[in-house]
Formats: structure tokens, sequence, C-alpha cells
């Protein structure tokens, strides 16, 4: 690859898009791939680069100095003769007459212009007349069809001069020194080249360091060494000298901070250090002292997450979150042939071969941070109160009896075997302990100035880990281009999920560690319930069958390529990433999806909104027989609201254009980063659900209280089936009558299931294989290489 394409990428950095196109542009005139581009612009406008090509005759004064435009005269090699010949005659044919062949003399010619330095000509006065875009048309084409036309290059050179010298005086310096750099190609030795580049590079440099923008400032001194390779730039080394001043005055400033404690101000300092200048000497060093007494990690994510009711089916944001806010007291770890696998740090558990009786028994380190049994039989009690808010209605219905035996140990007796009785202990372990004493728990905090960041700290006395625990910042990130530049930068250190688009372009950067998480998420649609047409089946029905979710997840979200585990789901549960994966033991494969039907959505659609006139109409006092009259009113549009994340936000706007297209309008907006509730008027939630153990997690969403805000007498029904089965067989065939349930009434409207992965610099560790959520192993992280490369 040629290095001005290599250099594109460095510009884009501190240059806008069109700075890009543009510089591209230059170096296709140059290196001779301008005829694409310019096949991409409209058809010129200049009157002689539209016209046929010809050429132009002048005869002598004899015959009035008449000029004759000709077709194309057939010339050895395009030249034109240094001598005309003393005798004889050229034939040409005149545009104006191209039937008429004339005879014109030799000696009758005063000077003959081939088209193309009638071009040439033109392109000059483009340039005295500053009109750029003409002149680039001309030269793009002339160099394309005639490279080697004598006076191109110095004219090409004149062009990108004067084109530069408009880009400055406009302070657009970013655009200059690009153009600059391709006069520079075309011609290192140039005179006058270096004190021209010197100017507006140093104009460029001082105008970045304005805003503290360090980064680029930098990147246009490394301009002066990679992009103009042998030109003595005289203000290149003082820039250097400077650079490295500045550099060392933060580290020194970030020396004092931390010797102060202020280990916040110091980790600044170094960041601002390595921004002016990478490899400034003492960086590393502390900002592994200051790692080692206040670690930090920075998280990119798409959307904050806050902490909901653990009666209601959490998102990915809130699932995130919880892990280290709300830590449980048995944690979801893994997933084997029979369900979650569950892993309680606090107490031993163990069941009889009766699958009746569990015992609880306290570890010694649970002990002496307080833990008693009263406090784990007080949680239990007020989780199977149906009066209490915290009421569990699965562990409510399945606990018999408790009693504590020899002061360290809750025996549990349950009505019924539970094939999973782990998973209904799943409550949080700040419940058992007061605030001060509570393990494992962070403290989130946000800054009004900066409302993307929202830093949680956990205090070194509270971990249950040696060392300390490192404060965790979340930042947000509305693009994914940025999240990944980011990364790669080592702005973050993790990023807690990357599109599938963005995953074979970083699985590229050495530095960069690619994992999936163990287990996928269910994106469905969730309607208002309360909302009268959003209530009827039919229109549910409708929405289903008006979205082409194959077509969306493959074409659109997957750009083409199918993976394993993304797929289309036939009800809201998950499918596991494969054939008799255990994941998908709620799921039941012998339930198609709804195909893509828009006519019989359409139809659907209508069927429903002329029910629901003819039910108001009945209510207001219409006689049955007068039904008939009665007309739906115009649709009004759908709010569909959804989180602020790239997947989300296209996927919402193809579903948007695939139900306007059937006459179901849909309006969408955008969650904010921290919503505490949803709008009033929403019709429709896009949400990307956790249902990772259906065995429990099914009531939450699709129960009386749960998220889906509807629950029939048959999904009740089903759902009290599961809490009954005592095998593993018996909740397999419960969990996916409430599959065929799920899937006739439509409760959620499913979407499809993803396998979603994340990326981490590979510096960090303990992050752990395929864990179940992002912070599962947040104790072992440690950023073991603190430098970042800017």
């Amino acid at each position: 690859m040629h290095p001005m394409f290599l250099l594109l990428n460095k510009l884009c950095r501190f240059g806008s898009s069109m700075l890009a196109w543009r510089f591209l542009a230059i170096a296709a005139l140059l290196l001779g791939y301008g005829s694409r581009l310019a096949a991409e612009e409209n058809k010129p406008a200049t009157p002689l680069l539209g016209r046929q090509p010809f050429d132009r005759i002048t005869l002598d004064s004899a015959n009035n100095g008449a000029v004759l435009d000709v077709e194309i005269l057939d010339l050895p090699a395009r030249k034109v003769p240094e001598v005309f010949p003393t005798s004889g005659q050229l034939e040409v044919t005149r545009l104006s007459e191209p039937s008429v062949l004339y005879n014109v003399s030799w000696t009758s010619i005063e000077k003959i212009e081939l088209f193309e330095q009638l071009l040439l000509s033109d392109a000059k006065k483009q340039i005295a007349a500053k009109d750029f875009d003409k002149a680039f048309k001309t030269l793009d084409f002339l160099k394309t069809n005639y490279p080697t036309l004598p006076g191109l290059q110095p004219t090409i050179e004149q062009y990108l001069i004067r084109d530069a010298a408009a880009s400055y005086k406009a302070k657009r310096y970013d655009e200059a020194i690009s153009i600059l750099m391709a006069v520079y190609d075309a011609n290192p030795q140039r005179p006058g080249l270096a004190k021209i580049v010197q100017a507006v590079g140093d104009r460029l440099i001082n105008e970045h360091l304005s805003t503290q923008n360090f980064s680029s400032a930098r990147s246009v001194l490394d301009l002066y060494i990679q992009g103009f390779p042998n030109l003595e730039i005289a203000s290149a080394s003082s820039w250097q000298q400077k650079f490295k001043s500045d550099a060392n005055q933060q580290i020194i400033a970030g020396r004092k901070a931390f010797e102060q404690r202020q280990y916040q101000a110091a980790r600044l300092a170094v960041r601002r250090a390595q921004g002016i200048l990478p490899q400034v000497s003492g960086a590393r060093e502390l900002l592994r002292e200051i790692e080692q007494v206040a670690p930090q990690i920075v998280v990119g994510v798409n959307q904050h997450g806050m902490i909901i009711s653990q009666s209601t089916l959490g998102d990915w944001s809130s699932t995130r979150v919880e892990r280290i806010l709300a830590p449980q007291f048995v944690e979801l770890t893994d997933f084997g042939a029979e369900g979650g696998i569950y892993d309680c740090p606090w107490a031993n558990l163990s069941s009889d071969d009766s699958g009746l009786e569990m015992k609880v028994g306290l570890t010694n380190s649970a002990i002496k941070r307080g833990l008693t049994p009263e406090r784990i039989v007080n949680v239990l009690m007020h989780r199977t109160n149906p009066s209490n808010a915290a009421y569990q209605p699965s562990l409510g219905k399945a606990l018999g009896n408790i009693r504590i035996y020899e002061g360290q140990e809750v025996q549990l007796h349950w009505l019924l075997s539970h094939v999973r009785p782990e998973s209904l202990l799943r409550f949080r372990i700040g419940d058992l302990f007061t605030n001060e004493k509570a393990p494992n728990t962070y403290q989130a905090s946000t800054d009004d100035e900066h409302p993307e960041i929202v830093r949680y700290k956990c205090s070194t006395q509270n971990n249950r880990t040696q060392g300390n625990a490192p404060t965790v910042i979340e930042r947000t990130f509305i693009d994914d281009e940025e999240a990944v530049s980011a990364l790669l930068r080592g702005d973050v250190h993790v990023l807690d999920r990357i599109p599938p688009w963005q995953i074979a372009p970083l699985r590229e950067a050495k530095e960069i560690v690619i994992d999936t998480y163990r287990l996928p998420t269910v994106h469905v649609l969730i309607p208002n319930h309360s909302k009268s047409i959003l209530g009827r089946r039919e229109f549910r029905r409708a929405l289903c069958y008006g979205i082409d979710r194959q077509r969306l997840l493959v074409d659109i979200l997957l750009a083409g390529y199918p993976q394993p585990g993304f797929q289309v789901l036939s009800g809201p549960l998950p499918s596991g990433s494969q054939h008799n994966d255990p994941v998908g033991y709620a799921y039941d494969p012998t339930i198609m999806p709804r195909p893509y039907e828009p006519r019989l959505a359409a139809v659907l659609s209508k069927v429903a909104r002329t029910s629901l006139a003819k039910t108001q109409a009945l209510q207001d006092g219409m006689k049955p027989g007068e039904l008939d009259k009665v007309k739906p009113a115009p649709a009004e549009p759908l709010l569909l609201v959804h989180p602020a994340n790239s997947l989300a936000r296209t996927a919402c706007q193809t579903i948007k254009l695939q139900l306007d297209a059937i006459g179901i309008p849909i309006q969408l907006q955008e969650l904010e980063q921290h919503p505490s509730t949803l709008p009033a008027e929403y019709d429709l939630l896009y949400s990307e659900l956790t249902l990772w153990e259906p065995l429990v997690d099914a009531v939450r969403l699709l129960g009386p209280q749960g998220r889906a805000g509807s629950c029939t007498a048959a999904m009740s029904l089903a759902l009290q089936n599961v809490d009954r089965a005592q095998n593993w067989k018996q909740a397999r065939l419960s969990l996916r009558q409430v599959h065929r349930v799920a899937a006739s009434d439509l409760p959620v409207i499913p979407l499809w299931q993803t396998i979603n992965s994340f990326a981490y610099r590979r510096s960090l560790t303990g992050v752990g294989t395929m864990p179940v959520s992002l912070y599962q192993n947040i104790s072992d992280w440690k950023n073991t290489v603190v430098a970042a490369r800017q």
C-alpha cells in the first residue's frame, strides 16, 4: 500500500470525514486512481471538458487567423510536429460539418492545439480563478487519460499549492497539511515546500494545543517526521523539546498529587503526560504505584445500569451492575447439563437424597463478618410472606419450614423436591448485613459535569479478598466505533459488549482479547398492555407477522454472515447455541417462529382496530345492530422506546420501516442513560433480557407480577406446574408448555437470541473465560500493565 494511504488513518484521527475523502481524492489524482472518484461525481460542468474531444487549428494571417475545431487528429504519438511540413495537406473534419472532409495546406497552419493541451490551459485558468473543484475534475481527467502530457505534473503541483493556501486562509489547517503531503509525494524537492509545511503544521499544532488536544498535536509532529521524511523542518526539534518538557511537568504534578493521596488527580496527570508524549519517562512507574494503592479499571458500556426489584426480570445493563452493587447470597456462575451451576461463598449447601432437606452451613469467614443463621432465617421469612414487598412466589410455594441447628447451620425443609433448590436462594447479600458490614458491595457515584461516567468504589475493609478491590469506572459510549477506538488506544480496559460487526476487526489487534459470555440474551418487544390496542392478541400477532425478523437479524445485525446462537425465536426463552444445548432446556424447538407475512399482518391489524372500535361503540351505548357502521379511527403512531445502544437503535429503526410500510406507524424514542421510569405514553419497549435460568426466571417475566405486564389463566397454570416439577423431565415439559402458551398469546413479542461478546486489553488479568456476567470475577481483576498507548 502506498504510504499516502497509510497516512490517511493518522489524518482521520484529528480531521473530519470530509478531510479523509478529500485526501483520498488528492492521492488518487497523483497515483492514477482518479477515474474511479471522477465516476462518482456528477457530470462535469466545465464547457470544454464536457464537450466532445477535439483538436484546434489556428490558420495564418492570410486566412484571417481562422480557428477550426476539428475531430481528433491522427498524429503519431499524439505529438504536434515542431516544424510544420513546407508542402502537402492535412485532412481534417470540422466538428460543425462532420460529413465533409477538408484538406488544409500545412503552409497555412499557424498552430495546432491538441485537446489535452486545451484542457491543461483551461485548468491553469481555473486555478488562477481559485475554482478548485473544476480544476480538480480537469486535472483528474488529464491524469487518467494523458498521464505523460508535458506540463501536467507541474500544473498539478501548482493546483495543490494554491488549494492548500486557500484551505490555510480559511483556517482549515488539517486539510491544508494533507494537501501538502500530496505535493511532497509528487515532488519532494519542490523549492520552498519545507517552509510552507512548517507554517501550516505549526499553526495546526498551536490550534490543537489551545484545546489541550495533545494527541492530535503530537500526530502533526509525527507527520513532520513520517509524512515529510526528507524535509528539513526547523521547528520539529523545538516542538519535540516542548512536548517532552510539558510531559515531564505533568509527571511532576502527578507525583505531587500521589504523595498527597490525591490518586485520581495523579492518574489524570499521568494520562495527560502520556497524551503529550506516550513514552515519557516515569509514567509507567508512577501509574504502577497508583494502581497498587488505588487500582482502577475503566469499562466501556453502551448504557448505565440500575438496580431493579428482584421480583422483576433484569435486562442487560441492570444484570451487569447487579453483580457489584447488589451481589447475591447464591450466584449463577456456569451452566451444565442440568441447568445452572451455583456458587455460595458464604455457606456450604447440601441436600439429602430425597431432595426435601437442604443444609446451609455458614463458613467461618461469614461468621467472622457477623453473618448469623438468624439473619438468614429472617430474610427467608420475609421472602415467603405474601404480604411482604420482598415476597418471592416460587420460594413461598416451595419452602415448608426452617430451623437453626447448633447456631451455625440453617436447615430448610421443602414441600416438594425442587430440581434446583439453590436457585431459590438468590437473594441479595446486603439483606443479611448492615451497610457498614456488607461485604464485596460497591457504591455508585456520578458527576454532573460528566454524566457519561459512573464510578463504582469498594472499600478495602469490605473486600473479602486480599489486597485492594479495583475502583470500576463505567464510561458510556453512544457510538460503538468510538468505543472500539478507545479500547485500542487504552483509554478503556474493557468493553462490556461489542456488536457482531466489530468482532473481526478487533481480532486483528494483538493487545486485545475477545471472549463470549456463557449464556445468551433474549431480545423482545414488551407491549404496554394498559393500551387498548396492545391488549388485543390479534394486534400483537400483527406485530409479529409484520417484522421480517430473520432478514433483520442476519442481513442487518450480522451483516449477512450467520453465526451460531443468533436465531429468531418463537417464544421469549433462550434456545441455546446449538442442537441439544442444555441452555435451551425450556425452549420447544418444534414451535416454529412466525414467518414474515406483511399482508396477513396488515389484515390482522385492521381486524384488531375494527374490533376495538366496535367494543368502544358498545360501551358508548350503540346498539349491536348498528355495529356494521363502525369504522376504526386512523392508526395513531405507536411509541417504541429502546436503549441507547447501536444494536437496539439499528434494530428499532428497521422495525419502524417495516411496520410503517404495512400501516402500523411507529415513532421511536431513545431512552436516557439513567431512566428511572419509562415514558408514561410508551406502547412498545425493546428489551434485551437475561433470562438465564428459566426454571425461576420465567415467572419473573411472564408471571402475575412479571415484567411482561400480563398473565393469562393459561400462563398462570403453566407456571404453577413449573413450580411443582420434582425432576428435570417434569421441569422441561412444564416449561415447554409455558413456551407454547407464550407463543400463542404473545404477552411479549419474541424477536431473536444473541450470543454476546466482550473485549478487554491483554494487560487485564483475572477476567476469566466465558463468564456469565462481566463482573463475575471482579475481585480477581488486575491491570498488570498500567501504561496505556494513547
